[in-house]
């Protein structure tokens, strides 16, 4: 897919991830043997959240948050954690004006910085997907820097809800991922780049995380591609960040469309919303704006303001890395 323009990936990526979350919000904690019985295959209206289809959730309206700071002030931790307090006390970034779906460890972090915590130290202690599902725009925005600075920023992104390392480590592992799509290369050069990528820098900057990414370490799977081979009873669709992780990484290997990859990832089950919405970033990127079903955006609850933020923001990456 590397004929795709940086312009195609980044609104993919973005809309991606948000039709990804929607698509999966109804398959939210059900088990997998009933999805098997009757499958995710549409946008659908949620029984248990009681919303309408396309309804996206906190994945993508952290995401957005993310996005729109990005836009107005660049790289500032302060203009991040300021949109995550305006979404969950105004419900800005939401479909309907109203934050729902709050994780635990991201309401006691934001409370945080309500109260006054700086987002250097916000961060609470947990292994949990909190973080890996918002972090897409910090790749994207700095996928002309060099890795080591996306990981950093990536790192402190991460670190303002969630500061375990397997929780920076799946973020840096994931934006290393989403930097060598935009740059072009096939999924397995992506995936060799960014377990080879990650090693090094941890090793450099910091080595007492270096345990989790040896071959029987946590992320053991993912580094090592191992992940590639499992079968599906092997992949785990839980809260749980490596989870989350190598379950979008699963789904998006092994198939050939955003489609097929959005359909699988959902139907595992459980976290399905944020496997989606984490699978659907990867696939977007990948596959483009064009890929994604037509019926699937534009079922999407506020779907022209999802597109229009999409659209800017990759206008502002353009200039950033371009500012010729």
């Amino acid at each position: 897919m590397g004929s795709l323009s940086i312009n195609e990936r980044i609104v993919g990526g973005l809309v991606g991830l948000v039709v990804g979350d929607a698509l999966g919000l109804p398959a939210q904690f059900e088990e997998r043997d009933k999805l098997k019985r009757r499958p995710i295959e549409r946008m659908e209206w949620s029984d248990f959240f009681e919303t309408p289809p396309g309804t996206w959730s906190d994945d993508s309206s952290l995401t957005l948050a993310t996005v729109d700071a990005l836009i107005k002030r660049g790289l500032d931790l302060n203009a991040i954690a300021e949109a995550f307090v305006e979404w969950f006390k105004h419900g800005e970034y939401t479909p309907f004006g109203k934050a729902f779906d709050l994780g635990m460890t991201v309401s006691s972090a934001v409370l945080k910085l309500i109260d006054g915590e700086p987002p250097t130290s916000s961060g609470m202690y947990r292994a949990s997907n909190g973080s890996l599902m918002r972090i897409l725009p910090i790749p994207i925005y700095m996928y002309c820097s060099p890795p080591e600075e996306v990981v950093e920023w990536a790192f402190k992104v991460s670190a303002i809800t969630h500061t375990h390392p397997l929780a920076l480590l799946s973020c840096g592992y994931y934006s290393l991922l989403i930097k060598a799509i935009m740059e072009g290369k096939s999924k397995e050069e992506a995936l060799k780049t960014a377990s080879k990528q990650l090693i090094n820098i941890v090793k450099t900057s910091h080595p007492d995380m270096l345990e989790h990414l040896k071959p029987d370490g946590e992320l053991g799977r993912v580094i090592t591609l191992e992940i590639l081979n499992a079968k599906e009873d092997e992949i785990q669709s839980s809260g749980y960040v490596v989870h989350t992780l190598e379950a979008s990484i699963w789904a998006f290997h092994k198939t050939n469309t955003f489609k097929d990859a959005l359909l699988l990832a959902v139907n595992l089950g459980d976290d399905a919303d944020t496997v989606g919405a984490v699978c659907g970033g990867l696939a977007g990127t990948y596959y483009g704006l064009k890929a994604i079903p037509k019926e699937w955006v534009n079922t999407l609850q506020r779907r022209k303001y999802v597109l229009s933020l999409a659209e800017a923001f990759a206008e502002t990456v353009s200039k950033r890395c371009n500012p010729d």
